[in-house]
């Protein structure tokens, strides 16, 4: 599994695309059901980011669907790729419930760093389905630092507070935009 995480942040997509049955056979010939469910995500996040949505989705629900085998990142950022990618074609009601299901997943489990995470892939979540408001009020609370989280996943919460001020496009937000990537 170490090389599918190295390939993401490589960007190197189509090899994890090319590893994945190999892998996931692997993980299911061991019995390790949290083995399967890194091995759904990562290659879910490559579809996803390959723009392969329909794909994305169905492995990011196999992840859903191992939610008491899976690890609390791993699940978690599944439930974002599945919203962005059920927001992605065209099905913001969908979208809006795997959210959802995500800030229930980790409120019972009082995962507060991965709250944060949520609510940041919320508020990214509004802007896209153009409810900028919502992503601003979010942003008006928000604690992510651009600096802090240096973690590669499918889902980098630290940009969410940039992604929100260049939705808004006023000369203000693009400028702390700026700021904020510099």
């Amino acid at each position: 599994l170490i090389h599918l995480y190295l390939d993401l942040a490589a960007g190197e997509l189509f090899a994890i695309r090319d590893s994945f049955p190999k892998v996931l056979e692997l993980a299911k010939s061991t019995g390790l059901l949290t083995s399967v469910a890194w091995a759904e995500y990562f290659h879910a996040a490559a579809c996803y980011l390959q723009n392969d949505l329909k794909v994305a989705e169905r492995h990011f629900i196999r992840v859903q669907e191992l939610e008491n085998s899976s690890h609390a990142i791993c699940f978690v950022h599944s439930m974002i790729g599945l919203a962005f990618a059920r927001q992605g074609q065209g099905a913001p009601d969908e979208a809006s419930r795997a959210i959802l299901e995500a800030m229930e997943y980790v409120t019972r489990m009082q995962n507060y760093d991965l709250i944060e995470t949520v609510n940041a892939a919320a508020a990214e979540l509004a802007v896209r389905q153009s409810r900028l408001d919502d992503g601003l009020v979010w942003l008006a609370a928000n604690r992510y630092d651009t600096a802090l989280d240096v973690a590669i996943h499918f889902y980098l919460p630290m940009l969410a507070s940039v992604r929100v001020l260049l939705a808004s496009g006023t000369d203000a937000n693009l400028a702390a935009a700026n700021i904020r990537l510099a």
